[in-house]
């Protein structure tokens, strides 16, 4: 499901040919000049058991690592949610799923909440354009977006991506929040940001539509 939700752009490593290495035999004049050439036979079958007495082809190695590749997990901690999505209506818990990726170009957070007693579960995914580092992510800066709406300058794109159903997994809602507001504060330890979020998402599988709110927030080690 969490791929199925990143409907943005996605990045795919590069393959790279790491070489190849030929060997051959070269003739050298005057070499073995032992008179007439004499009939020594077929050459003996190479024995299975006797490494020295085989033969191997030269490869061509093809790698698929980037060794640009610079995938990286955040650390997310006190991570926590509430408000309304689809059928998960007026919740409120602690994340118990807290987890992160650095891309280097654009970063990812995932919080998911759930009550099995009550029957719902709440999964959030935040992607971050320029990566959790960007500079417009500074204390005291408070983001607002709009979907399908350019950013303003200086601030990076920022999806929300929001899904609910009754037990995880079993996602029934899923969709992108229409808004949403970013605010960022110091955390809770030095070197790591506080970041808080609202985010408004569109439900249309009501009559009329309605507009469900979550709100939550992590804090997240630079």
């Amino acid at each position: 499901m969490k791929k199925a939700l990143l409907l943005f752009v996605s990045f795919a490593a590069l393959g790279a040919l790491v070489g190849c290495r030929f060997c051959e035999d070269g003739d050298q004049d005057g070499a073995w000049d032992e008179g007439p050439p004499r009939d020594f036979g077929p050459p003996p079958a190479p024995d299975e058991n006797d490494p020295s007495t085989t033969t191997s082809t030269p490869t061509t190695t093809m790698s698929t690592d980037d060794p640009t590749d610079c995938d990286v997990p955040l650390s997310v901690s006190g991570g926590e949610m509430s408000g309304d999505l689809g059928d998960a209506r007026a919740f409120a818990a602690p994340a118990w799923l807290e987890q992160g990726t650095d891309y280097g170009d654009h970063s990812t957070v995932e919080l998911e909440s759930q009550d099995t007693a009550a029957g719902w579960a709440v999964h959030v995914m935040l992607e971050l354009e320029g990566g959790i580092h960007h500079e417009a992510l500074r204390p005291g800066a408070k983001l607002e977006i709009t979907r399908g709406a350019p950013p303003a300058e200086g601030t990076p794109y920022i999806a929300v991506l929001g899904a609910s159903g009754p037990v995880s997994g079993d996602w029934k809602y899923e969709g992108a929040a229409e808004r949403a507001v970013i605010e960022v504060s110091d955390g809770a330890d030095a070197g790591t940001l506080h970041i808080a979020f609202t985010a408004t998402f569109l439900d249309d599988s009501c009559t009329p539509p309605r507009d469900d709110v979550v709100r939550g927030s992590f804090d997240v080690k630079l």
